[in-house]
């Protein structure tokens, strides 16, 4: 199974079309200017900074290798289940109830592998949503520390999605369902929260 599509499934899930307004306090008096002063609005291509985020690849990575070693020792448990019950082919004369007894055992230890299995599957679905929730928090609260710090009074999600389509009805949908349809490059602060993310300034007092 591939834990980066369910990743990248799990992070298109969060965010919505738009970012909730992140409003700053202004003193009175001040005056925005459009790209400058306190009135500023910046727009985040949030989907790429979670996906070039550093902790996303490291969470991600984790819960994989995780997945493997223990997929992998289910595997062997299973391979060596099928020896076992290959053995008891070769019995011929043994003891008819302790014949009875070991396929007990065998079917109860099959049922026990493919519980495991299923069990991994969704164990690691749901590792993934957990840290593309956490790491999605993450990213908020950055974009929210990041904008009051540099005076931007809002910043919109702005997703980058090609406006080309294969129909006039599938243009229309992208349009009607597309918040914000043009921007300056000046104002996306994508690249900038992509720094932020993957180096965060070091903890005072520490």
């Amino acid at each position: 199974m591939s834990t980066r599509l369910i990743f990248v499934a799990a992070a298109a899930g969060f965010g919505g079309a738009l970012l909730a307004p992140l409003l700053r306090a202004h003193a009175d008096g001040d005056e925005g200017v459009a790209g400058q002063g306190p009135d500023r609005i910046g727009f985040v291509d949030v989907k790429r900074v979670f996906e070039q985020c550093r902790k996303t690849g490291d969470r991600e990575q984790a819960i994989r290798q995780q997945y493997v070693a223990t997929n992998e020792d289910l595997r062997k448990r299973k391979r060596d289940l099928e020896n076992e019950n290959d053995n008891l082919v070769l019995y011929g004369g043994m003891d008819r109830r302790k014949l009875r007894e070991d396929e007990r055992k065998i079917a109860l230890a099959e049922f026990e592998i493919r519980f495991g299995v299923e069990w991994l599957e969704e164990k690691v679905k749901n590792d993934l949503e957990i840290a593309t929730e956490e790491i999605y928090a993450e990213i908020m609260t950055l974009i929210g520390r990041y904008a009051d710090e540099n005076g931007y009074r809002a910043v919109f999600r702005v997703d980058e999605e090609e406006l080309q389509s294969f129909s006039r009805d599938e243009l229309k949908l992208k349009i009607h369902t597309r918040t914000v349809l043009y921007h300056l490059k000046a104002d996306d602060l994508t690249e900038a929260l992509i720094l932020c993310v993957n180096n965060p300034p070091p903890k005072k007092g520490g």
